[in-house]
């Protein structure tokens, strides 16, 4: 990876200016999530989101390209208004020229690690190859994990909404591989635990 030394830096520089806060991640589909070819998929995961949606909102965001990212934007806008008392960093809003997807893993996986008390899981979760590796980070590290209800996401239960997920969607063979290995890493992880 040849972004680590300087997103190394920039997460000690984080470290820097929570000094010892803990913050809220929420852990939004960005990139998979629009590859995805299964249209049931796409209007259950619109379904799922609009509870959390302004009614005009959905409907200016819907028929425009990349409309889910922009409902995922909307959903963390007001997630973020409702819980106004907490630290809350919302992923999709860091891009950096330069950055491949590998170097978003780690970022957010390192902030994750070290910074996160809680990690909110937004509907569609279980359909991106980054959600599923910051659920296995935050699991790794005995860190909560929630839905957008409060609802806490136990291993059993993200183990398994995985693969349902993996049984439906129709992504290219590489991105399938990258969210089956968070599974097999998750599913490592959940035999440990047990014993």
């Amino acid at each position: 990876m040849k972004n680590k030394k300087f997103i190394d830096d920039v997460i000690k520089i984080i470290g820097f200016i929570l000094n010892n806060k803990k913050i809220l991640y929420l852990s939004m589909p960005m990139t998979s999530i629009e590859a995805i070819k299964n249209k049931n998929i796409i209007v259950e995961l619109i379904d799922k989101t609009k509870k959390f949606m302004d009614p005009l909102d959905l409907k200016n965001v819907q028929n425009k390209k990349g409309f889910l990212n922009k409902i995922y934007n909307r959903i963390a806008d007001n997630y973020i208004k409702l819980h106004s008392d907490k630290l809350i960093i919302n992923p999709i809003l860091l891009k950096m020229q330069g950055w491949e997807q590998k170097d978003y893993h780690y970022f957010w996986g390192e902030v994750i690690r070290r910074h996160a008390e809680k990690v909110i899981f937004s509907p569609g979760w279980e359909y991106s190859i980054g959600c599923t590796y910051e659920f296995f980070v935050a699991k790794r590290h005995n860190i909560g994990t929630y839905d957008l209800m409060g609802n806490k996401i136990n291993i059993s239960k993200g183990i398994k909404m995985i693969e349902e997920a993996l049984n439906k969607i129709n992504l290219e063979k590489e991105k399938l591989l990258l969210i089956e290995k968070n599974l097999k890493e998750l599913e490592k992880l959940a035999g440990k635990k047990k014993r």
